[in-house]
């Protein structure tokens, strides 16, 4: 069990200048109900517990103005904190993306429902939102920030989900995420859910076609289709095993789509608000039916969150889930690790201490290692080969090639393709 999060969702408002049915928000948002604090006192109280990233989100974030965003970026970069941001893009004018670029924020993820205007607007329920939310992609772009643009994909928008992301495409947007539809919980409305089956052949056609990573921001439960084992990029759920999600009154969740509040970062430490929630989200890890799965490991059972709004259960399956798989062998295959090959060390590795061990933290993944792991880690060039860095007599020579094949495996280590980068 980590100690605490290895990143959060900062809920920085709880107001949005767009009025989509689907939105989360709808679920913990309730105005006038409590008394906001200053959210960059809430931004404080986070980073006190070794936090590696940081998601700024809302409501819409951009509502709360340059001024108090730009403390909290300031605050972020002090502690060494990578953030992002999620935006419906409406008020990203160019004076804000240059303000952004300015404070290295890491990406920019963009709500864009379809290419189609009258369409996004018809989901986000305001009048020329689509015009501004491509204004506020294209001023992205031409600041240099990198874009992510998601599409919330629902029976209105599914026909589109294509021509809509090759349309992003061509205007040069970095990558594409997609996320099936779900309706808030503890509302008085109910949106119909995609077929799984047509999520996925618009999805992999968008993968297959496109030039730019495309990927899902739910979990998909790999029994829903066949397709789904073989699919690169895979996600499982986060929320209470790496991740937890702050509000803008300091209320702690386990997932963004979630409405159970387990403290308030004003009234106890976030560490121990993380231990309930891993404690309860281990109870929910997977459904029964998933348990002897050859899938589980992977896919973690699906959606817990749509579990509890299907069936009013946490442990019940996905609504996507199909029929337990047993008969599946995974394989893993790794590339080959030569010695006599000339390899680079990823310069962005930070770590925590996590009991007796340390948690390396990059951008492909986490690995645990001991003290000693660490110290042959910081004694290693960014460029070598691994041969003529560890000589025929070095000591624990042996014991090194093996935890720099893990630290290959793990993507820690990169081949270079030519001898001279």
């Amino acid at each position: 069990m980590l100690s605490s999060p290895l990143s959060v969702h900062l809920e920085v408002t709880d107001s949005c200048n767009n009025l989509c049915s689907h939105c989360y928000g709808s679920s913990w948002i309730r105005p006038g109900s409590k008394t906001k604090p200053e959210i960059i006192d809430v931004a404080r109280k986070i980073i006190e517990n070794d936090l590696f990233d940081v998601t700024i989100t809302g409501g819409e974030p951009l509502l709360i103005g340059s001024e108090r965003l730009s403390k909290i970026f300031q605050l972020f970069n002090d502690h060494d904190i990578r953030f992002t941001l999620n935006t419906n893009g409406r008020l990203l004018n160019k004076e804000t993306c240059q303000s952004l670029k300015k404070y290295e924020l890491g990406n920019v993820l963009i709500s864009l429902h379809s290419w189609v205007d009258a369409l996004h607007d018809e989901i986000v329920n305001i009048p020329n939102a689509a015009t501004e939310t491509k204004a506020g992609i294209k001023n992205a772009l031409e600041a240099g920030l990198s874009v992510t643009v998601n599409q919330v994909i629902d029976n209105r928008n599914i026909d589109t989900m294509y021509s809509s992301s090759k349309e992003l495409e061509n205007i040069g947007v970095h990558l594409l995420s997609f996320t099936r539809a779900l309706s808030p919980l503890d509302v008085d409305y109910h949106i119909e859910m995609v077929d799984a089956v047509r999520f996925l052949d618009e999805f992999i056609r968008c993968k297959e076609k496109l030039n730019i990573p495309v990927v899902s921001l739910l979990p998909i439960p790999f029994c829903a289709d066949s397709r789904v084992k073989d699919l690169k990029g895979k996600l499982r759920c986060s929320g209470g095993i790496s991740t937890a999600v702050v509000s803008c009154y300091g209320d702690v969740r386990f997932c963004p789509h979630d409405t159970q509040v387990w403290g308030n970062v004003f009234q106890d430490d976030l560490e121990s608000i993380w231990k309930q929630i891993v404690r309860w989200r281990n109870g929910i890890s997977a459904p029964s039916e998933c348990v002897a799965c050859s899938f589980v490991a992977d896919c973690g059972g699906g959606c817990r969150v749509a579990s509890k709004l299907f069936f009013n259960d946490y442990r019940a399956k996905d609504p996507w889930a199909r029929n337990t798989v047993t008969n599946y062998r995974r394989k893993v295959i790794f590339d080959e690790f030569d010695p006599d090959s000339l390899y680079i060390l990823l310069s962005d590795i930070r770590w925590r201490k996590e009991n007796e061990y340390f948690l390396l933290h990059y951008k492909n993944g986490n690995l645990l290692v001991n003290f000693d792991g660490v110290k042959f880690l910081e004694s290693l060039p960014q460029k070598f080969i691994p041969n003529e860095l560890l000589s025929a007599n070095s000591k624990n020579r042996e014991m090194q090639f093996e935890y720099l094949k893990i630290l290959y495996n793990s993507g820690l280590l990169v081949k270079a393709m030519n001898s001279w980068e």
